[in-house]
């Protein structure tokens, strides 16, 4: 079965729709506008009535091509990150998060008795989930954890009776200063402190 050639007309419509795409997006990025994002448009003289309905027969709403950010329109802001921590001893786990590392318990839940257990722990802005669940993450998960004193926060876990971990500072190439200790599941939390340097 042959396959049906398009009209000469849609290859010209469509070649020229790309072109215009592609010169009105790149005046709008040299004069700060941002691609694909809803506001006043600033579209070229060049473009007529009769073109934009041809861009609309495409499919390409010709008001919404390229347009600057609307100084009203609403930024959506993103706040903090709980990881999902899996665990698979609940005694090892209160004694390293909370005796060890100074976490409070949020809360615990379980479904119903002898289900396993899903808490969240807390400590200053900082918010982990631990949980028995199969699925709820994978040992070795590896989380970078800011504080303000990362020598501070080293000397108290030292004074610790944990005879299990004895992390050391290191000053890395990146410009923190961590030091990593290790959960019992091999889960890998790392506290670090960014340092004044220039990193080339």
């Amino acid at each position: 079965m042959r396959r049906r050639a398009l009209p000469r007309r849609c290859l010209c419509v469509s070649a020229w729709c790309l072109s215009r795409l592609a010169a009105v997006c790149r005046a709008q990025i040299n004069s700060g506008g941002v691609y694909g994002l809803g506001g006043d448009v600033q579209r070229p003289a060049g473009i007529r009535d009769g073109r934009d309905n041809e861009l609309r027969r495409t499919g390409v709403d010709p008001a919404r091509i390229c347009a600057r950010g609307n100084a009203n329109q609403t930024v959506i802001e993103l706040s903090r990150v709980t990881p999902i921590l899996r665990i698979f001893d609940i005694t090892k786990a209160r004694e390293f998060y909370i005796d060890y590392l100074g976490f409070t318990i949020d809360f615990e839940h379980r479904f119903f008795e002898g289900a396993p257990l899903f808490m969240r722990i807390s400590r200053s802005e900082v918010s982990l989930y631990l949980s028995e669940h199969h699925g709820d993450g994978s040992p070795g998960t590896h989380v970078a954890i800011d504080t303000s004193d990362v020598a501070g926060l080293h000397a108290e876990l030292a004074a610790k009776n944990y005879p299990y971990m004895r992390p050391e500072i290191q000053d890395q190439e990146w410009g923190t200063r961590e030091f990593t200790v290790y959960d019992p599941f091999s889960n890998h939390l790392v506290f670090r402190e960014f340092r004044n340097v220039n990193v080339e």
